[in-house]
């Protein structure tokens, strides 16, 4: 089993960068350089909206070349979220701050940690959320989330305080997607 935990690892560092290359514009003076601009994002608040996560697609990336939150979705209700952290560029860590609630009145089964330290937090919140506080640098720092086969998951997302919808990478209809459309946003696998 930690074989296929650690298959959820990530895209390579430069693929990630790539990515979020195309979600904003580059700001050298951010404090996470090579990674798009902090500005206000449309897709922030607004209308929630959905998109669909294919099940049993697995993402990698490099720890501390990229700031990312990325999210998995295994047959049987399994989800994995996990965060990078640009750290070897900005020399500065990523504070995360996510919430995961399931979409309707099916409760999360279970959760469990993914490479966590002392400072990360993740704590059920009533019977249908999750919140994780992760500070990322140079790992990678996760949870795994047991929901019902098939549930939507609802995602809210913060880094260092402002929305972080930009930084959120899943695998739907075949392709890598970056950005999410809205904060919070909701994913649904294409099988239980």
């Amino acid at each position: 089993m930690a074989g296929l935990l650690r298959t959820w690892a990530f895209l390579c560092g430069s693929v990630v960068l790539a990515l979020a290359s195309g979600c904003g514009d580059w700001d050298d003076d951010d404090d996470h350089p090579g990674a798009p601009a902090a500005q206000p994002d449309p897709a922030c608040g607004g209308s929630l909206r959905r998109g669909f996560i294919d099940t049993d697609q697995t993402l990698e990336a490099d720890a501390a070349q990229g700031v990312g939150i990325f999210v998995e979705y295994l047959a049987g209700g399994h989800w994995h979220v996990f965060t990078t952290c640009d750290t070897d560029l900005s020399d500065a860590a990523c504070l995360f701050d996510i919430v995961l609630t399931t979409a309707s009145t099916e409760p999360v089964i279970g959760v469990g940690p993914d490479s966590l330290e002392d400072s990360d937090i993740v704590e059920l919140s009533g019977d249908h959320s999750v919140r994780a506080l992760l500070d990322t640098d140079y790992d990678f720092d996760g949870l795994y989330l047991q929901t019902d086969p098939g549930s939507v998951l609802s995602i809210d997302v913060l880094l260092d305080d402002a929305c972080g919808n930009a930084y959120v990478y899943w695998i739907g209809d075949g392709a890598i997607h970056s950005g999410a459309p809205s904060t919070p946003f909701e994913l649904e696998p294409s099988a239980p």
